[in-house]
């Protein structure tokens, strides 16, 4: 497949709904999208990394959905903790926004979303490559046939001392990356810090956004 010269965006944090702003909230994402449709060219697409929602409601994915129907250029999502927790599961997600993990070929480039920001046995939320994950993500790869690969998620893997930061942290991020590493993954598009960096962990570059 031949790849055209384009560009992507990413949201990511933006927390709508019962947050300490949630007007503002709001108004920055109408802002966001609003800026990037009077862009010319436009983004072919927007990776939209998680933390969306600020209580993980039913109630906010669907404030968040009706915010974002209008704008023409495509969306793709993947939720984390503040898109989940306020619910039993991940079935209001699912009705409401779509799929946990998704991957859409652009322009001859295989952006891949998965969830990796996940209950833990504890009640708590840990950054971790489970079995299905790592199947789903490895077939996909696999039909990706040399095509490149951008893969989106929400907590970065920082390594610091032998281990990894935050959620990541006694976690399985060296099999995440040595898989990512075995398919020559592009890039790692990740949010959740609210600031700007970037880096490689284990030869994978690692691009974090506020």
């Amino acid at each position: 497949m031949e790849i055209v010269e384009f560009y992507f965006a990413q949201l990511t944090d933006i927390h709508v709904g019962q947050g300490l702003n949630p007007q503002e909230a709001a108004g920055n994402l109408l802002w966001a999208l609003e800026e990037l449709e009077s862009l010319s060219p436009t983004p072919k697409l927007v990776l939209a990394t998680a933390d969306l929602v600020c209580a993980g409601k039913a109630s906010e994915l669907r404030e968040y959905s009706e915010l974002v129907k209008i704008f023409s250029i495509p969306i793709y999502a993947l939720p984390a903790n503040h898109d989940l927790w306020g619910e039993p599961d991940e079935s209001a997600w699912i009705d409401i926004i779509g799929t946990l993990c998704q991957s859409v070929v652009v322009n001859g480039v295989d952006f891949m979303l998965w969830n990796e920001t996940q209950r833990d046995s504890d009640g708590g939320w840990i950054a971790e490559l489970r079995k299905g994950q790592r199947e789903w993500l490895e077939d996909e790869m696999k039909m990706a046939s040399g095509k490149p690969i951008i893969v989106a998620q929400h907590c970065p893997p920082l390594p610091i001392n032998g281990d990894y930061h935050d959620r990541w942290h006694g976690s399985n991020a060296d099999e995440l990356l040595n898989l990512f590493s075995q398919y020559n993954v592009l890039a790692m598009v990740t949010g959740h810090w609210h600031r700007n960096s970037e880096w490689f962990a284990k030869g994978v570059r690692v691009i974090n956004t506020g």
